[in-house]
């Protein structure tokens, strides 16, 4: 479905302007599907916290127990899910709110023993999107998934990767990432406006990519292999939803 673009909103963009949501259903009143996956890792943060649960990440990746995937899974899947979903319909839009684990959308195995009940995806079935798309709706997908049936068990997802995972299965124009930082900078506080994915390896290595935007650079780097682009653009920035399609970049990244 090359005319879909994956829009990936971070939990620091998340209601930052209020433009987002206008640009997202002006997107979907033209000839562009808008697909959004959200993350929300500063409300799970905070609810952790409230209730007294610690948290601890690697590689911008949250290690997560029994304890916490609860946690995660209501906050991701209800409450961010739902709010976005109000907001879209609140700009005139028509919104679906589903996440990783309807219709087994999404399918990631535990690998890390390190990091818990933390999946990394597998499959990506987009049927349920296509789905939603078809009557005229804008599907709001919560990154929780589901391990290989037939136990099927709930998984945490990065949700960079599951946007990058779900463009790739549409085979989107773009993805977008909406983060709280003007794209990635170099050394000296500069963003850098191009990067070729042969580049990303020695950019991380260097320490000039480093801990939560690293799951975002290589959920771009799947993405590329079958869409057109990735960028990387700060959300928090009016109408930089619409901008980033007209083709105006932070950090842009693509095969060489």
């Amino acid at each position: 479905m090359g005319n879909s673009i994956v829009i990936k909103m971070g939990g620091g963009t998340i209601g930052a302007t209020d433009t987002t949501y206008q640009d997202v259903v002006s997107l979907s009143k033209s000839e562009i599907s808008p697909v959004i996956v959200h993350g929300g890792g500063s409300t799970v943060t905070e609810w952790l916290s409230d209730l007294g649960i610690k948290t601890n990440f690697v590689n911008g990746l949250r290690i997560t127990d029994e304890n916490v995937l609860k946690v995660v899974t209501a906050v991701l899947t209800g409450l961010v899910n739902k709010n976005i979903v109000a907001s879209i319909q609140r700009s005139d839009g028509r919104a679906l709110g589903i996440s990783g684990i309807d219709d087994a959308m999404v399918i990631a195995e535990i690998q890390d023993p390190e990091l818990g009940q933390v999946g990394i995806i597998k499959q990506v079935d987009p049927n349920l999107i296509l789905a939603a798309i078809d009557n005229g709706m804008i599907p709001v997908i919560a990154p929780i998934s589901l391990t290989p049936g037939p136990k099927f068990s709930v998984v945490n997802v990065n949700a960079d990767s599951v946007a990058g995972a779900i463009a790739s299965s549409l085979k989107s124009e773009k993805v977008v990432f909406l983060t709280d930082v003007p794209g990635i900078m170099d050394g000296t506080g500069k963003v850098i406006p191009l990067i070729y994915g042969d580049e990303v390896p020695g950019l991380i290595a260097e320490k000039v990519i480093v801990g939560g935007m690293i799951p975002k650079v290589e959920a771009c780097l799947n993405a590329i292999k079958h869409t057109g682009s990735a960028q990387i653009v700060d959300g928090r920035v009016e109408h930089s939803l619409i901008s980033a399609v007209k083709g105006n970049i932070d950090t842009i990244i693509k095969k060489r």
